[in-house]
């Protein structure tokens, strides 16, 4: 059995996207008359097709769907069918990566749980689905993964984390109990991760105390990936990136500390946000007003 997400114009899969990863699966049939059944202790597959050799022509194929289990709390129904087939497979991308930790993709050759792609679709993920034990869980990942200096890193579980943390990715580790808290109302992960929230915003505030997030660009925004470097000319654009990031994860730890009954980080939460504000005005020529609670 070979899996893939597409196929060659002669209608065999095409595995090329998947870099090393086989996806490939060796079965010896047992000869059972009422059918057989193949489903792997070690692996799984992300896949739209699957190529089968060597089985009876005759026989059909049923695949089992394997994911952490969540009640389904949101549905979305239009009357436009590309929007609707859309948002449906949004919701199969998000049953297909959510198995034990957020991956960002079932099928290559590495599965990990990537936070910046979590930040984006973290409050989508809330709404499709009941992901409040799943989140708890994965920010516990977050804490055992965490620096000394506070850096959040780019994926959980890691037993290597980079020493910077990445805008974006490390401010998964405020986005993600803000979303829920939001969410379901339930500040329980609030309160149970708020040092490690701290660590992280006064740990990038440290390093960068005019409040620009300039220093804090390691490992990825600062330099890209290696099918799309960062160029100089873009270094002062990522710089306003970290900025903002900088901004929106202060501005939720004082919307955070304010539900929790943190008066004092809320207060310098608040200060710091109005004052990544104003720098980053330098930034884009514009007003960035802050907000006043």
């Amino acid at each position: 059995m070979r899996f893939a997400e597409i196929l060659y114009d002669d209608g065999s899969v095409d595995q090329r996207n998947l870099r090393g990863a086989d996806a490939t699966d060796r079965y010896t049939l047992r000869g059972d008359a009422k059918g057989e059944v193949y489903l792997p202790h070690f692996t799984f597959h992300g896949f739209r097709y699957v190529q089968v050799e060597g089985a009876p022509v005759e026989w059909s194929i049923e695949g089992m769907v394997m994911r952490s289990e969540f009640a389904e709390t949101g549905m979305m129904k239009i009357d436009n069918p590309v929007v609707q087939k859309l948002w449906l497979n949004t919701l199969w991308s998000q049953r297909s990566n959510f198995l034990a930790i957020p991956t960002d993709c079932p099928q290559r050759d590495e599965r990990l749980g990537w936070t910046g792609d979590a930040q984006v679709f973290w409050d989508t993920a809330a709404f499709n689905m009941d992901v409040a034990a799943f989140t708890r869980r994965f920010l516990r990942d977050l804490r055992d993964a965490q620096t000394p200096k506070g850096a959040v890193p780019i994926f959980a579980p890691t037993v290597n984390s980079a020493a910077g943390a990445s805008p974006g990715w490390a401010d998964a580790g405020v986005m993600l109990p803000w979303i829920c808290w939001r969410r379901y109302g339930d500040t329980t992960m609030v309160t149970e991760h708020w040092d490690a929230m701290c660590r992280y915003v006064y740990g990038v505030i440290a390093d960068n105390p005019d409040l620009t997030g300039a220093k804090c660009l390691a490992p990825i925004l600062a330099t890209g990936c290696r099918s799309m470097p960062i160029s100089p000319q873009m270094r002062p654009r990522q710089e306003l990136v970290a900025t903002a990031m900088l901004k929106r994860s202060l501005d939720q730890m004082a919307d955070m500390g304010s539900a929790i009954g943190k008066t004092k980080s809320r207060t310098l939460s608040r200060s710091g946000a109005c004052g990544s504000a104003r720098v980053s005005k330098d930034f884009r020529g514009g007003e960035w007003p802050c907000r006043k609670r």
